[in-house]
């Protein structure tokens, strides 16, 4: 399977394909992610298309790790398109509130 990858501004890329040919299963080659990293939004648009997200108490999606994305269809072959928004920390944007009050 051969994935396409566009980088579009630095922190937003596509990824586009097709999901397996049996609903709810990862592709045996996953997707690759753009940034390399787990710090990553991955928004994946298609019928049935989702990215694989199993733990509830982490607030990042586990279906992304640093190498692939998992992206999985409820129906099967479903082509997808994936955009993947490469997130900061926004450190630099932290306001100082501690001298206001109330």
């Amino acid at each position: 399977m051969a994935f396409e990858v566009n980088m579009l501004p630095q922190n937003i890329a596509i990824v586009h394909g097709v999901t397996d040919g049996s609903t709810d299963t990862a592709l045996a080659t996953l997707p690759p992610n753009p940034f390399g990293h787990t710090e990553v939004l991955a928004v994946a648009l298609g019928e049935g298309v989702y990215v694989e997200d199993t733990d509830a108490d982490d607030p990042h999606q586990t279906g992304v790790v640093a190498a692939t994305i998992d992206i999985r269809s409820t129906v099967a072959s479903a082509n997808f398109v994936c955009v993947c928004i490469q997130l900061t920390s926004g450190e630099g944007d932290v306001r100082d509130h501690s001298a206001v009050t109330t």
